[in-house]
């Protein structure tokens, strides 16, 4: 986890935030955070090779936000903090917001194809940063352009304490395919940026990788799953998947979920229109996001009863 906070050239006072497991950016009355739990089989160790197409050196820095987002005017000098995952001292950077970047990619990944993600997702995002009540329609090819930057964004943003967690094997096939992984769903949702103690709440990241299990008639089957969640502004982005030779489970949203997330990947209608029904914040915002449990449909047994995926169970 990271914390980024203001300091000298920023356009208004800096002041702290106090977000816990975070990374957070104060360069004004504004912050960002990121909080990250590794499984306890994650390793520590910073990639050599490219986090997507596995090319061995020279590697690039990449951006965990697009730096087109210091565009909107969040610019400036900031303090930031990287706690590590496996409780070790915090690090002391300076830095600004949306200007961390990690070096974990080649350079053609770098700058042809996720610099496409990037310019292709950038009109659709801030044309749902400056809604104002108005609606943005997706239509299939939108839904697309948003997923495929949602699990680039969070593939590399899973690497911020150096702890290499995403799923190599989901990391391969998204760049061999150029589609999210089979095996991984998609939500789209809104929430509020929630004004802390000290500022504003710029985004929002939490990374989980566990085992799920599923257990029928006595029997239990159990399989590598994670789950990234963030917001960037008011647009939220719910991502899980599971790595396996063949369908496992189809994850549900329960009924509060149902009307504030939308599905993106796998998409479902030709159309959908953002932001949903219900925000987020009915049920908390981020943190009741990812509180509750993961409701899902097995695939590998028959019938479709309804399981709960523990994903702490070993």
């Amino acid at each position: 986890m990271v914390r980024e906070l203001g300091g000298q050239g920023c356009h208004r006072p800096a002041v702290r935030c106090a977000c816990r497991g975070s990374w957070s950016v104060t360069p004004g009355h504004y912050c960002l955070t990121v909080s990250h739990k590794p499984s306890s089989r994650a390793k520590a160790v910073p990639p050599r090779t490219c986090l997507f197409c596995g090319a061995a050196g020279p590697l690039n820095g990449e951006h965990i936000y697009g730096d087109w987002l210091r565009g909107l005017g969040y610019t400036g000098e900031g303090v930031r903090e990287i706690v590590p995952g496996d409780g070790s001292q915090p690090i002391i950077q300076r830095g600004g917001p949306f200007s961390k970047k990690l070096k974990i990619v080649c350079y053609p990944c770098n700058s042809e194809w996720m610099s496409g993600m990037e310019t292709a997702a950038q009109p659709l995002l801030t044309a749902m940063f400056n809604t104002r009540g108005a609606s943005v329609m997706l239509n299939e090819a939108a839904q697309l352009t948003l997923a495929r930057w949602a699990f680039k964004t969070a593939a590399v943003a899973a690497q911020v304490d150096r702890t290499d967690t995403f799923p190599l094997a989901h990391r391969r096939e998204f760049h061999q395919t150029d589609r999210p992984a089979q095996h991984a769903q998609i939500r789209i949702g809104t929430a509020a940026i929630p004004t802390l103690q000290r500022g504003e709440q710029l985004a929002d990241f939490r990374f989980h990788l566990q085992t799920a299990t599923i257990t029928r008639a006595g029997h239990s089957v159990s399989f590598p799953f994670y789950r990234a969640s963030f917001r960037l502004l008011t647009v939220v982005f719910d991502l899980f998947g599971y790595v396996a030779d063949e369908d496992m489970v189809n994850i549900d949203p329960d009924e509060n979920l149902g009307r504030a997330l939308l599905p993106l990947w796998p998409a479902q209608h030709p159309r959908i229109w953002w932001p949903p029904v219900t925000s987020l914040d009915v049920i908390g915002g981020m943190p009741g996001l990812t509180a509750g449990p993961l409701v899902g449909t097995p695939m590998l047994v028959p019938g479709n009863q309804s399981k709960s995926l523990d994903p702490d169970s070993r």
